[in-house]
């Protein structure tokens, strides 16, 4: 024996068809639909889902959950990040970018960054003039020597580029050209201005200690 459970007595009251273990028999459809449309529903549904292929399947999932093979890509693409590497901004032929890119002119300007640290605590403790225009020769020979050198040197750099704006984006740089900046200030404007009588050695004493500065290309 067969029964039903009319949950109204509107034409669209939808039927509880049951077996006589009371589970459902039939899905839940509305009371009037002709048993052939039921019958098609059912059907066309069921071979729907049939027809979903693989990709189908994989397209459905990947809008709800996300793709871990392209997450995993995307994470070990930011750690294998290419580092910046300032030679890659020079030239790729030519006599500055050749310089530039030697080691024989770094190892030479390391020796000459050290020789300068040890020479600038000479200087402190030794040159006891107000100005290098004053000092003995022997100090002006010296801080001529290094001033030449790392004024040349910063020069290469600067022509190595091959843009010259991204030098002026390259903190190293712009921080050893501020160096070099204040040695040729103190070396050769500065006794410049002292030699034809525009400047008072008494206004340069303490240009000195800029020369401390220098130390901290060191910490390279």
């Amino acid at each position: 024996a067969q029964g039903s459970v009319a949950a109204g007595l509107h034409p669209g009251a939808v039927t509880l068809p049951v077996s006589e273990a009371g589970g459902l028999k039939e899905p839940l459809l509305p009371v009037g639909m002709p048993k052939d449309r039921r019958v098609s529903r059912k059907s066309s549904l069921r071979e729907g889902m049939e027809s979903w292929t693989g990709a189908d399947v994989k397209a459905h999932r990947l809008t709800v959950f996300p793709d871990v093979d392209s997450l995993r890509e995307q994470a070990r693409g930011a750690l294998t990040q290419a580092e910046y590497n300032v030679e890659d901004e020079y030239h790729t032929e030519g006599l500055y970018q050749y310089l530039a890119r030697s080691q024989g002119l770094k190892g030479i300007t390391c020796v000459m960054i050290v020789l300068n640290a040890i020479w600038i605590g000479i200087d402190t403790d030794w040159n006891h003039a107000p100005a290098l225009y004053y000092a003995t020769p022997v100090f002006q020979v010296m801080e001529n020597i290094f001033c030449t050198f790392f004024t040349f040197e910063i020069v290469v750099r600067f022509f190595a580029f091959e843009r010259k704006a991204t030098a002026f984006g390259d903190a190293w740089f712009l921080f050893d050209a501020s160096l070099v900046a204040f040695m040729v200030w103190e070396t050769w404007l500065t006794t410049a201005l002292l030699a034809i009588g525009f400047a008072d050695a008494l206004a340069y004493g303490d240009s000195a200690h800029a020369s401390v500065m220098r130390l901290l290309r060191l910490l390279r």
